[in-house]
């Protein structure tokens, strides 16, 4: 073998090696950020990851180092560190999408009382990027911002779920842990929620998926990637009826939220 070859394989090798480094710690990064202020555990971003745990660790002090992450000194568990904060901080509300949906979603929890939530969809999880309280808040499960839950958890993440293509879905279910394990032993729940949403246009919660809460939730067409609204109550607060009605409200506040510049789909 020449030594041009030889060396021109040797640098694909190097390409594809660091491109495997790069998304090993975009994935460590993400299993941090779902687990919040209180930190992550070695042990759990190796479970969350599928990585061994000396792979986490060289990836964590690498990580450390370029203060993209913190470790605590009395838990020893993980927290995204400052770096990370200030590159959040320079992305911004792109697109003003935050600042164009607030007032619509500051009607809809005085006209319904819920909690409603913008969320974002980033891989195969849903990323809450405002949350207004009604007078029901659901304190049991309620969702920072910047909070993570996988998608299909909730109203928001299934009407995003639904909207994927199916090969899309069906390669999140077969390689993303956190989505698998919202199919419990049935894997038909999941596929058949998402089934009823494409079919009605809007996402209601499964009862196996947030136990004593109800809602519903649409996807918001918008020009910087997906997003969905969604308005989540304790059972107890919203019944049958009270959904019918909250789902048209939505609804309607959908159909303002597109006028607007920065939510107007794509043109093609």
């Amino acid at each position: 073998m020449s030594v041009g070859k030889e060396t021109r394989m040797g640098d694909q090798e190097d390409k594809q090696s660091g491109k495997h480094a790069i998304s090993r710690a975009i994935d460590v990064l993400r299993a941090i950020a779902k687990d919040g202020a209180g930190g992550a555990r070695l042990v759990d971003l190796a479970a969350s990851t599928g990585l061994p745990h000396p792979t986490v660790r060289r990836i964590l002090l690498i990580l450390i180092k370029e203060r993209m992450v913190v470790q605590s000194v009395t838990t020893n568990r993980y927290r995204l560190g400052p770096l990370s904060f200030e590159l959040g901080l320079a992305a911004g509300d792109k697109g003003g999408l935050v600042a164009s949906c607030r007032p619509h979603m500051l009607r809809l929890a005085a006209m319904t009382k819920g909690t409603v939530y913008l969320m974002s969809r980033s891989g195969f999880d849903a990323i809450c990027l405002d949350r207004v309280d009604g007078d029901y808040p659901i304190r049991k499960v309620l969702l920072r911002i910047g909070g993570r839950r996988p998608l299909g958890a909730g109203p928001a993440g299934l009407a995003l779920l639904a909207a994927m293509d199916d090969a899309a879905i069906e390669e999140g279910l077969r390689t993303k842990g956190a989505t698998r394990s919202l199919l419990a032993a049935d894997s038909s729940l999941l596929r058949s929620a998402i089934e009823e949403t494409r079919r009605c246009g809007f996402a209601i919660t499964p009862d196996w998926a947030l136990p004593g809460v109800r809602g519903v939730g649409m996807v918001v067409p918008s020009s910087n990637g997906q997003s969905a609204v969604s308005i989540s109550a304790p059972t107890d607060q919203l019944n049958p009826e009270q959904l019918i009605e909250a789902t048209q409200m939505l609804s309607d506040e959908i159909g303002r939220m597109q006028i607007h510049p920065h939510l107007r789909p794509k043109s093609r």
